[in-house]
């Protein structure tokens, strides 16, 4: 519905961003997942979030998913906002580590980014540390 109602149902995109606070990560994994269905109706907002989810999301699961299907779709049109997304997350890696899970999930995704935006675009990003 959002990718169709959300230009004339702003409300829509109030209720994603609602949706990702939820406190079930299964229920933010869905909104997540599937953040660009807002991308005509409020760009700006749709990069906001995704910055909150890269910046502050507290499951794995969910971050990755973001970064690995929604985030994906934007890898050649907008790949300086991906990257600067993409650093996000990769700053909070220790924080997986730290909860008992490996963080491999997200370090497999956010190499796969890497790899991506090198081999393809020409961007280095993650040269530091």
């Amino acid at each position: 519905m959002a990718s169709r109602f959300a230009e004339e149902r702003p409300e829509i995109v109030d209720r994603i961003n609602e949706i990702l606070q939820d406190e079930e990560p299964a229920v933010r994994l869905q909104a997540a997942r599937n953040l660009q269905v807002i991308c005509k109706a409020a760009p700006d907002q749709m990069w906001s979030i995704g910055e909150c989810i890269a910046a502050s999301e507290t499951d794995e699961e969910v971050l990755t998913a973001y970064l690995a299907h929604a985030l994906r779709r934007f890898s050649h049109a907008e790949p300086e906002r991906c990257e600067r997304i993409l650093i996000l997350a990769k700053e909070r890696l220790s924080e997986f580590s730290d909860k008992g899970g490996s963080g491999g999930r997200l370090q497999k995704c956010l190499g796969g980014w890497a790899a991506q935006l090198h081999a393809k675009q020409g961007l280095l990003i993650f040269t530091e540390n």
